[in-house]
C-alpha cells in the first residue's frame, strides 16, 4: 500500500510539474509574444476572421497602442487565467496585420508600445533577458557589431560600448535595450498577409480612425460630446461632493488633452471644499508641458475601470476618452 501510494504521489507531482511548465511557458509568451515560445503556440492556430474574436483582438491591439502604465498590465498577468494569456499571444500578430493595415504611423506606433512593454517587463519581472538575447542575437554575453547597429538603442553610442573584434559586450541593462530594440524594428518590417478577410480589414479600419494618447484635439470644445466618466467626475465637483485626485488629474488631463486652457479648467474645481486658486492652478499646470499643451495621455477606458472610474452608457463604443469625444463631437456637428 505505502508503494502504491509513493507511486500515486509521484504521478500527482510530475503532473504538477508538468502543469507549472505549462503555466510558465503560456505566461512568458504572453509577455513576451513574439518570442519562440509564443510562436510554438500559435503554430496550433490559423487567422482568423470571426468578428467577435477580431473585435476583442482590435479592443486589446487599442489597449495596447494607448496603454502605458505597463508595470499594472505585468502585475495584472500574475492572476490571469491560461485562457487570458493565451488570448493575447493570439492578439499579438493580428495587432500587426491590423496595424500594418490601418498605416506606417500605427505600426511605429505599435513597435514602440512593444518595445517600452519589453523593457519595463524585463525591468520589473526579474527574468533574465538572457533567453531573448539568444534567441534574437545568438548569444547571451555579446552582439556582433552589424546587430548591435541594426539595433543600436536611443543615445547609446558604439564607441561607448568596448567594441572588441567585432561583437560588443552586453550586460544586464544592454541587453535589455536591445531586445526591445529588435522588437520595434521587428514590428515594424511586419508584412501584412495577401486575401484578408472584410472583418480584419474593417477593425484595421477603425484602428485608422483612433485618436491616441499624444494627438491632442483641436477646435471648439464640444461639452455634449464629453464621455460620460468625465461628465460624471465634472458632476462630482460641482456638487462639492469632496473628489479625490485620480478622478481631478483624469478630468485635468482629458480638458488639456482637447485644448482647454489651465485657466478654463481651474474654473471646473471652484466648488470644491478648501478650494485655493493658487494651489489649484498650480496642479493643473502640471499637466501642461511647453506652449500650453498637454503633457500627460488621457488614461485608456481599462485604466479608468481599474480605478473604479469607467462609467458606461449606450454611447460608448471606444476604448478611449478621447476617441469617444472626437466621434461624439463629430456625429453631434
Amino acid at each position: 500500500m505505502r508503494c502504491g501510494y509513493i507511486k500515486a504521489g509521484e504521478r500527482a507531482f510530475r503532473v504538477l510539474v508538468q502543469k507549472t511548465s505549462i503555466m510558465e511557458d503560456l505566461l512568458f509568451a504572453a509577455k513576451y509574444p513574439f518570442s519562440r515560445r509564443a510562436r510554438d503556440i500559435l503554430s496550433e492556430y490559423a487567422l482568423t476572421d470571426d468578428y467577435d474574436t477580431l473585435e476583442k483582438a482590435y479592443e486589446q491591439t487599442v489597449y495596447w497602442l494607448n496603454e502605458q502604465d505597463y508595470y499594472s498590465e505585468l502585475k495584472g498577468m500574475e492572476n490571469a487565467s491560461p485562457s487570458e494569456l493565451e488570448f493575447k499571444v493570439v492578439c499579438f500578430p493580428l495587432a500587426k496585420i491590423m496595424a500594418g493595415v490601418a498605416g506606417r504611423h500605427v505600426l511605429s506606433r505599435l513597435g514602440k508600445a512593444f518595445a517600452k512593454r519589453t523593457e519595463v517587463f524585463l525591468v520589473n519581472s526579474g527574468e533574465d533577458s538572457s533567453s531573448l538575447m539568444k534567441e534574437l542575437f545568438g548569444d547571451t554575453e555579446k552582439v556582433h557589431v552589424k546587430d548591435f547597429l541594426e539595433n543600436r538603442p536611443p543615445g547609446i553610442k558604439l564607441a561607448e560600448t568596448g567594441l572588441d573584434r567585432g561583437w560588443v559586450p552586453v550586460n544586464r541593462e544592454l541587453g535589455i535595450k536591445l531586445v526591445s530594440r529588435a522588437v520595434y524594428n521587428s514590428i515594424l518590417s511586419t508584412r501584412t498577409p495577401k486575401g484578408l478577410g472584410k472583418n480584419i480589414l474593417f477593425f484595421a479600419g477603425e484602428l485608422a480612425k483612433e485618436t491616441f494618447p499624444e494627438e491632442q484635439v483641436t477646435g471648439p470644445v464640444s461639452f455634449p460630446s464629453f464621455p460620460p466618466c468625465i461628465r460624471k467626475i465634472i458632476s462630482d465637483l460641482e456638487s462639492g461632493e469632496k473628489v479625490g485626485h485620480a478622478p481631478r488629474f483624469v478630468l485635468a488631463t482629458f480638458l488639456a488633452n482637447i485644448g482647454m486652457s489651465k485657466e478654463e479648467i481651474v474654473k471646473f474645481y471652484e466648488k470644491q471644499p478648501n478650494f485655493d486658486r493658487k494651489k489649484t492652478l498650480y496642479h493643473v499646470s502640471s499637466v501642461f508641458k511647453g506652449q500650453g499643451s498637454a503633457k500627460y495621455s488621457v488614461p485608456s477606458c481599462r485604466t479608468l475601470e481599474s480605478y473604479g472610474l469607467c462609467v458606461r452608457d449606450s454611447t460608448c463604443k471606444w476604448s478611449h476618452p478621447l476617441t469617444y469625444y472626437k466621434r461624439r463631437r463629430r456625429k453631434l456637428s
